[in-house]
């Protein structure tokens, strides 16, 4: 009760000195704060490092076969989210936040050559690119024969005995 008086005292003569101009000043900026704190970011390749692998496919004309319902899962299960763009511009994904899409294309010009796709590992290095179409059952294999992917495969196994 004491504590409660304390708080509207302190905050009512704090306010009544004032002007309203100034009370209302300070009413914009903590809404503005407080809309700001629920508004998100674009997810950058760097805010998916631990926690997904990424395949970036840019230009490329396969995007269907992916996201079908058995595949959707075969990818869940490895952590991959895949992102296909089309002239520089996300078409589809499995990604269902919105990303900066500039630093998901950048990664396909970090190698020595510009690549049309390449595979980002949990660790966020490049595991694999090129310049063909990307095939889902060897991407999934280069995904399992990873040491982090086995690791994953064990810890399961061995919570399933």
């Amino acid at each position: 009760m004491i504590r409660r008086n304390f708080h509207k005292k302190c905050t009512g003569l704090v306010l009544e000195h004032l002007p309203n101009s100034s009370r209302l000043i300070g009413m914009f900026w903590i809404v503005l704060l407080l809309s700001s704190i629920f508004v998100t970011q674009p997810k950058t390749p760097e805010d998916l490092r631990w926690k997904n692998r990424i395949l970036v496919i840019s230009n490329v004309q396969s995007e269907g076969k992916w996201f079908s319902k058995a595949n959707i899962d075969l990818l869940e299960t490895r952590k991959l989210l895949v992102f296909f763009f089309q002239n520089g511009q996300l078409v589809n994904s499995n990604f269902p936040d919105s990303i900066d899409s500039e630093k998901f294309l950048k990664k396909l010009h970090n190698q020595k050559t510009v690549e049309n796709w390449v595979l980002i590992g949990l660790d966020g290095g490049i595991k694999a690119g090129g310049k063909e179409i990307p095939d889902l059952k060897t991407i999934l294999q280069t995904i399992d024969a990873m040491p982090m992917r086995q690791s994953e495969i064990k810890r399961k196994d061995d919570g399933n005995n």
